[in-house]
């Protein structure tokens, strides 16, 4: 017999099986029935795959912490900062929109002469 948590996730993902392993993982780890639908419908809402059981249940612990008013993430879900992108090497914008081929392509030629290959000459 299935646990109840198991079985939300068989009608979520009705031709995944997960493995008596992942089963485990799921009945030892999850104790939220309203937490566990919101995880297997954003999992299932954004096509992740439904093998990444582990994975899913990060999130789960993710929201479990946000739940509780705990600001901190788990795993791989950590909020980043953003670090703005350098200017542009050739023209010295933010926000450059132009590719600057040529100008690469010369620099890359000039390099290769340099190194002295005869093939660049």
């Amino acid at each position: 017999m299935n646990n109840e948590f198991v079985d939300m996730y068989l009608k979520m993902f009705p031709g995944m099986r997960p493995t008596l392993f992942q089963m485990d993982m799921i009945e030892a780890e999850i104790t939220d029935k309203t937490l566990w639908q919101e995880t297997l419908r954003y999992w299932c809402g954004n096509d992740y795959r439904a093998q990444s059981v582990f994975k899913m249940i990060e999130y789960y612990k993710d929201l479990k912490q946000k739940d509780r008013g705990d600001t901190r993430t788990v795993g791989r879900y950590q909020p980043q900062e953003y670090i703005p992108p350098p200017p542009c090497e050739f023209c010295g914008s933010d926000v450059c929109l132009s590719s600057h081929d040529d100008e690469r392509r010369q620099r890359i030629q000039e390099e290769n002469r340099k190194a002295g290959h005869k093939w660049a000459q």
